[in-house]
């Protein structure tokens, strides 16, 4: 009972604060195959229970899969989702070897039958589910093969692309980065019930991350671009881009600069200089 009262409590304030502030495998002959099973290497990480020590002593011979020879693998469906996620969390799934690989299982990438649990439920429900798990501090009852700390990063993200989408519908132009709307700017001046309930699900979808994973810091990085406060672009970006790099940190993955830099042309520099600030004196 208490815990349902908290949570009833949060979800309130959270829904009237922020509507508050937002209105003013390598190739190999025959066909691809993966050198390495995804699923058989996630097995081994998720048998450990601390995540400091969810770690796989590696030694086999070299091996060279991407992202790109895996998603190929996968059922159109779940492939495209993939690379929609990669491009919502900053090109951070992408990976070329088992190293790089199991960096990302104990940094929240989600397997293919979690991606299928995402499409097949909604972001109110999952939203619901995962922050309902956060403040009961007990595990959803889930599949065994599904892990919700492995949701949360991919359902905050569709939460901002549906909210950016039917923002989009009303106000065209409008895109990440940009400060949000305020009454002034909707065409009946004052915000739709659509949008209302869009920034319910996405406030419920953020309550329930843990920025200890490395995804998760992505995700709140494409949270800060919603630009909610109307901050100017360079406090904007600074503020985005020191979730980014410290998420590149935690995975050593040099995949988010090659996409900060082809994304975010003109302040390209200025990320990097933010890297070379983090690097060892």
């Amino acid at each position: 009972m208490k815990a349902a009262f908290i949570f009833i409590v949060l979800i309130v304030a959270s829904y009237l604060l922020l509507p508050t502030i937002m209105t003013d495998v390598e190739e190999s002959e025959g066909g691809n195959k993966l050198a390495f099973g995804p699923a058989e290497i996630r097995k081994e990480i998720d048998n450990s229970n601390d995540f400091a020590d969810r770690k796989i002593e590696t030694s086999i011979v070299e091996l060279k899969n991407t992202f790109s020879v895996y998603i190929e693998s996968l059922e159109p469906e779940i492939a495209d989702y993939y690379k929609q996620l990669n491009n919502d969390l900053f090109g951070a799934l992408q990976f070329s070897d088992r190293t790089e690989y199991e960096t990302l299982l104990i940094n929240g990438f989600p397997s293919e039958t979690e991606v299928k649990f995402l499409i097949d439920n909604e972001v109110l429900f999952t939203s619901n589910m995962l922050f309902a798990e956060r403040i009961n501090s007990v595990e959803a009852n889930l599949d065994g093969n599904i892990s919700s700390s492995n949701l949360r990063a991919a359902n905050l993200v569709r939460a901002i692309r549906n909210l950016e989408q039917s923002v989009q519908y009303y106000i065209p132009h409008y895109t990440l980065g940009a400060p949000f709307p305020v009454s002034s700017d909707w065409p009946s001046k004052t915000k739709p019930e659509l949008i209302d309930s869009k920034i319910k699900e996405l406030i419920i979808a953020r309550a329930a991350i843990n920025s200890e994973y490395a995804l998760d810091k992505l995700a709140l990085a494409r949270f800060l671009e919603l630009n909610v406060y109307g901050e100017e672009q360079p406090k904007l970006m600074r503020s985005v881009f020191e979730q980014v790099s410290e998420a590149q940190e935690q995975l050593k993955s040099e995949y988010i600069s090659l996409y900060v830099n082809e994304m975010y042309p003109e302040n390209a520099s200025f990320y990097n200089n933010i890297i070379n600030e983090k690097l060892p004196k």
